[in-house]
């Protein structure tokens, strides 16, 4: 890595906003875990994803960065990329490009196609639907505590941050609906209630009877449904399912309503039915319309747990059996300690 290429990304950040990150850097620049290592990289390229790639570089991997099937990215920052000698993909690659690797660091399943020596490490829930069945081990940090962080926290903040820039103010005058009350809906809710918006969630059976503080829908009621969409100045989706929404209600009553519609799921949960100008920065997640999608504080424990686990791949070569796991209590753990943020964390 050329001290010019790292000098400008650590110029970028206060390490303070990055403590992970930055700690990992020294100990994976140390020990060069990943010497030699080839590694597919896939996520969403922006700015601060660099700090993510930082130790993977120092760490002496063989690695190759790429977009991932959303293909959300900064072009500057792949420009940069290439011009510090680095291979980068602004679209998905096929196997036979890709060639022999050892670990996939993954996003949405974007390489689940390439079939790594070692293993892969996924990022999102909605990505370990693409790897159900492989024969390898893959590790899925959405099943970390840690990523409550970056979903329940940083990507509710990045919802309002991106609504704001849009014009989109929301504040007691608002109705809002949210289809999905996972860590991403739950976050979004909050900060919805913070401003006194009127919030009807919508979830399946099991879960709309733990929803305090909202009217609560269940997602097979469209009648209800409908009746909401009618009062409603804005729809947001982040179930993690690509067509939730469009496969389970008529997208004509959605396109016809007056609310501005939003997805914040990895997925397109509009379905095909959904026109991409109807929603908000074309059904891609609205956030990405932001310089850092995700403040940097918020996803640093996130990127640093998905670096470490190449390093627990590789060391436990062989020794794990195929399926999808948790990251090691005690890894999570270690990372947690250094975050600042660690008291947002559910107990």
């Amino acid at each position: 890595m050329s001290t010019a290429f790292l000098s400008h990304v650590l110029g970028l950040y206060s390490p303070a906003v990055f403590p992970c990150l930055h700690s990992q850097l020294a100990t994976f620049e140390a020990e060069r875990f990943l010497t030699d290592v080839r590694i597919m990289h896939a996520s969403p390229v922006f700015e601060n994803t660099l700090l993510k790639f930082l130790p993977l570089i120092a760490a002496g991997a063989d690695i190759r960065f790429s977009v991932t099937r959303s293909r959300l990215h900064d072009p500057a920052v792949g420009r940069l990329l290439r011009e510090h000698g680095f291979e980068f993909y602004d679209t998905i690659q096929p196997a036979n490009v890709v060639g022999e690797i050892d670990i996939t660091l993954d996003c949405t399943g974007s390489y689940s196609h390439v079939t790594p020596l070692v293993g892969a490490v996924e990022l999102t829930r909605s990505g370990e639907a693409y790897y159900q069945d492989k024969p390898y081990p893959v590790i899925s940090v959405d099943r970390s505590p840690l990523k409550a962080l970056e979903d329940s926290h940083g990507t509710a903040d990045a919802f309002i941050r991106a609504m704001n820039q849009l014009g989109h103010t929301i504040d007691s005058s608002a109705t809002v609906i949210v289809f999905g009350y996972g860590k991403v809906g739950k976050g979004i809710v909050r900060l919805l209630l913070e401003k006194g918006a009127n919030v009807f969630v919508v979830d399946k059976e099991g879960v709309i009877e733990n929803i305090r503080g909202v009217e609560a829908i269940n997602y097979k009621d469209s009648e209800q449904v409908y009746r909401a969409l009618r009062e409603a100045g804005f729809v947001v989706t982040c179930t993690g399912v690509k067509g939730a929404v469009g496969d389970n209600f008529d997208m004509s009553k959605f396109i016809q309503s007056r609310a501005i519609l939003v997805n914040m799921g990895a997925e397109d949960e509009y379905g095909k039915k959904m026109p991409a100008e109807r929603v908000l920065n074309g059904k891609k997640p609205v956030n990405f319309i932001l310089e850092d999608p995700t403040q940097t504080i918020y996803i640093d424990p996130i990127f640093a747990l998905h670096n470490q686990m190449a390093v627990y791949l590789l060391s436990e070569r062989g020794r794990l059996p195929s399926g999808i796991f948790a990251p090691p209590q005690n890894v999570e753990q270690a990372i947690i300690a250094q975050s600042p943020l660690r008291t947002l964390l559910p107990r």
